[in-house]
């Protein structure tokens, strides 16, 4: 295992990868948006042989594999380019989540898959922006701190028009004591519903 993923923690790792593997089928085409180090990427090449592309707006990739750095607006891709996108713990560092959403749906074909910290009263809060924020001065970039609870994002995918075809909602635990959530949506249904 290399250097960089041992300081990372591979179990961390693994639980993070999990989070979205359950819901990607094998040798499916996937844009990780908001990649970070790129090794939820990495391990699905190397368990689910998927076609992976990495995308972010800062470089932090740990990985070999190649990573896009893009404005944070406009996906540099086609539409339906991607069988899924996942973004994994990374919408609360942005500031426009809603443009990000529907950016991403406009380049999946399937489905997106969203993993978020969503504190549920100002305790969680305070913990997760205090753990944030370690990790966004270990790589340099500001973190606006835009968090919301299960219920805000459902009220964000409703108005999007995105169906939310799961959603699993993960208890705190050492060392992070703060609720987190899992919520799969259905592109090619939205596409249906709306029409497009």
């Amino acid at each position: 295992m290399q250097t960089a993923e041992k300081n990372r923690s591979a179990k961390l790792l693994d639980w993070r990868y999990g989070l979205v593997a359950d819901h990607i089928e094998d040798r499916q085409r996937v844009l990780d948006l908001g990649a970070g180090t790129g090794w939820v990427g990495k391990r699905l090449i190397e368990r689910k042989e998927s076609d992976v592309s990495l995308v972010d707006v800062i470089d932090c990739n740990e990985t070999d594999l190649p990573l896009t750095v893009y404005d944070g607006k406009k996906i540099p891709f086609g539409d339906k380019t991607f069988d899924i996108v996942t973004f994994v713990v990374v919408l609360h560092h942005a500031v426009k989540q809603e443009e990000i959403l529907t950016e991403a749906a406009r380049v999946a074909r399937r489905k997106t898959i969203l993993v978020e910290d969503t504190p549920k009263n100002v305790l969680e809060h305070c913990i997760d922006r205090a753990c944030d924020a370690v990790t966004s001065f270990e790589h340099g970039f500001y973190n606006p701190a835009s968090y919301r609870n299960v219920m805000q994002w459902r009220s964000v995918f409703k108005k999007l028009r995105l169906p939310l075809i799961h959603e699993h909602t993960i208890k705190p635990f050492f060392p992070f004591y703060y609720t987190k959530a899992v919520f799969v949506r259905d592109v090619a249904g939205s596409a249906a519903t709306t029409g497009e």
